[in-house]
């Protein structure tokens, strides 16, 4: 058997007819068939390549020349061969024309498939927030009285506003390592507490009748200062540390969350806290991130799902990352160091592929996957590879300052 590739000796006949001539041709042509793949285009015959369709040939099947406006003398013996001849050749030229699209075709989604990830004005995708010392405990004094701590960390600013004119009853206590000044409003049942060497200095922005300020002899580290509040106080309600502070006011609402009564500071959102509003500069954060899509999305055939991926460098320090997503159906392919830790909050309808650990409230999931190189389009195409799809929704690169950091998936159908 010869290879498709070649073909067979070329035997002519003519014939005379009528003065014409006629030609039966009996070679023998490869038969092209062509299969469309995201990857490359394959054809039947090895020579039959996308190069060729690139150079306007496919071997034994060239392009047709552009037909003539003229009409050809009419000859009735070879007329219906020369018929023939043309709707094959038409068929030959739409095949190779044909052919060229797929593979340009092919070669754009091949090349779409990854992105480069760069420094963009606001991530669409995901928000980053550093966790912070705190905590929130239903605790509260015999008399309804709510206990909080303020904790004043870096600060673009020396000055900042209070307004508690809304809050509940509470016993407001306020920490900073640095000189700030405060403007503050708040009602007859708020009570504000200071160190007695303090170099916070607060003015009150109207006169509330009462002693609002008062001064003691207290610790400024953070568990010796809840110490000494739960001492004082019997307890504390929570504990918050912010940073680059503009403003902070109280919405209104209690201040206590269900639970356990004992403040055990560990890394928090301060955000989930909806008894505060707290504004803050949109400061730079140290810790850094870049994204990127595909130019397409098309959504998954199958199920319309969105596929995330999340990539922590090799050369950044291991981290724990806090990832909230929402309730929609997603995946997420999460890839850092190893020693590094994932954990997922409200991740009900997601699934997951790491080669990290990654915890769930009530479980842990070993890593799925090895992956050593962290190049951002090698882990943009094992992700494609492990949940068996053709394209991503976005790439984003994390590369952590802190040991705790959280990452929000923004509810955006379409970002912009």
């Amino acid at each position: 058997m010869r290879d498709s590739g070649q073909q067979e000796p070329q035997q002519e006949q003519e014939e005379e007819a009528g003065g014409g001539r006629s030609i039966k041709s009996n070679v023998r042509r490869p038969e092209l068939q062509l299969t469309y793949s995201t990857k490359t285009i394959y054809t039947s015959t090895k020579s039959h390549r996308c190069s060729a369709a690139r150079q306007g040939r496919f071997s034994n099947y060239p392009l047709p020349p552009p037909k003539s406006t003229s009409t050809p003398p009419r000859d009735p013996d070879s007329a219906h061969t020369s018929a023939s001849d043309l709707n094959s050749a038409d068929m030959e030229g739409h095949t190779g024309r044909l052919a060229l699209l797929l593979c340009i075709t092919a070669a754009f989604s091949a090349s779409s498939q990854t992105c480069d990830p760069k420094e963009v004005a606001g991530n669409p995708w995901f928000h980053m927030r550093e966790m912070l010392t705190g905590c929130w405990t239903s605790f509260v004094t015999e008399n309804k009285t709510e206990v909080h701590i303020l904790n004043f960390g870096a600060m673009h600013s020396t000055m900042f506003s209070l307004n508690m004119e809304d809050a509940k009853p509470m016993d407001l206590i306020l920490t900073s390592a640095v000189t700030l000044y405060g403007l503050y409003n708040i009602n007859a049942g708020v009570r504000i507490h200071l160190s007695n060497n303090s170099s916070m200095f607060l003015h009150a922005n109207h006169l509330t009748g009462t002693t609002a300020v008062h001064k003691h002899d207290m610790p400024t580290q953070d568990d010796e200062l809840v110490k000494w509040a739960s001492k004082k106080f019997g307890g504390v309600t929570s504990f918050t540390t912010v940073r680059n502070l503009i403003s902070i006011k109280s919405t209104g609402t209690t201040g206590t969350k269900p639970g356990s009564r004992d403040c055990v500071l560990k890394n928090e959102d301060a955000s989930e806290k909806h008894f505060l509003e707290i504004q803050i500069e949109d400061a730079p954060l140290a810790s850094s991130l870049t994204s990127c899509s595909p130019p397409q999305q098309p959504k998954n055939q199958v199920d319309g799902a969105e596929l995330h991926i999340i990539n922590i460098p090799e050369n950044t320090s291991i981290s724990n990352v806090l990832l909230r997503v929402d309730e929609k159906k997603i995946r997420v392919f999460l890839r850092g160091p190893q020693g590094t830790t994932w954990m997922v909050l409200n991740a009900q309808y997601t699934q997951f592929g790491s080669n990290n650990d990654i915890l769930l409230p009530n479980i842990r999931i070993p890593p799925s996957h090895t992956l050593n190189s962290d190049n951002a389009r090698d882990v943009q195409r094992k992700a494609l590879k492990v949940f068996n799809v053709s394209t991503f929704t976005s790439y984003t690169e994390l590369r952590p300052a802190n040991s705790t950091i959280l990452l929000v998936l923004v509810n955006n159908d379409a970002p912009a």
